[in-house]
């Protein structure tokens, strides 16, 4: 089965979108690795938020953290733009957006053992059993993640979707290319706005976190 679906998973931009989101990559080619040090100007720890929403968790991270590059993928455009909106407020020069498929982006543009942290928080479940295929974490973008992290790199995985977490549990406790490590609780003033609204709806979040535990096949 492929990683990536059958449509263009680079989204297009006009000029005019392009100018007023100036922290907003563009990769040229569509599937060339990215390059990370030209990117942000400088060697820096790689953290990705994927699937940031309207930023709240990543400009946290980015603010608390200005010696880590914080990349963010995210889809939908309203929210690439609210999020932009909070980087030239905050002024933050270590925070980058794509605007692809996630899976294209792990699997593509990221280079390989460049990962330091990648927070996966409240993806889509697709929670009818026929749409099951269509979720993000499967064998190969598993395996994806393991070539992107460095050793020792940090996955956080964060669901309100029970189902869906206890897949993902299983299937990462029993691949020996990793290892579970203290779960990764983000700090108030790090919930996003989906969590908020899960936690005040009273709903349980299903939260994991596991490293990268070596750098050949297993």
């Amino acid at each position: 089965m492929s990683l990536y679906p059958s449509y263009n998973p680079v989204y297009p931009h006009s000029p005019q979108q392009l100018q007023m989101l100036p922290h907003l990559l563009v990769p040229e080619p569509p599937d060339a690795a990215l390059n990370l040090k030209d990117i942000f100007g400088r060697e820096a720890p790689l953290e990705i938020d994927v699937g940031c929403g309207k930023g709240r968790f990543l400009i946290a991270r980015a603010t608390k953290f200005p010696d880590r590059n914080i990349l963010a993928i995210e889809r939908k455009i309203n929210r690439v733009k609210k999020v932009q909106n909070k980087i030239n407020t905050t002024a933050l020069s270590n925070v980058r957006m794509l605007r692809v498929e996630a899976a294209h982006a792990i699997s593509r543009l990221i280079p390989d053992q460049r990962i330091a942290v990648c927070h996966i928080f409240f993806p889509d479940p697709w929670p009818k059993q026929r749409h099951n295929h269509r979720r993000l974490f499967s064998d190969t973008f598993q395996t994806a993640l393991w070539q992107k992290l460095a050793v020792g790199g940090q996955i956080n995985f964060a669901t309100d979707h029970q189902d869906y977490f206890a897949q993902v549990q299983s299937k990462m406790e029993n691949d020996p290319r990793f290892q579970r490590t203290e779960t990764f609780v983000t700090a108030d003033d790090e919930k996003s706005e989906f969590e908020q609204i899960f936690l005040n709806q009273g709903l349980s979040i299903g939260r994991c976190s596991f490293l990268k535990v070596c750098a050949e096949a297993c």
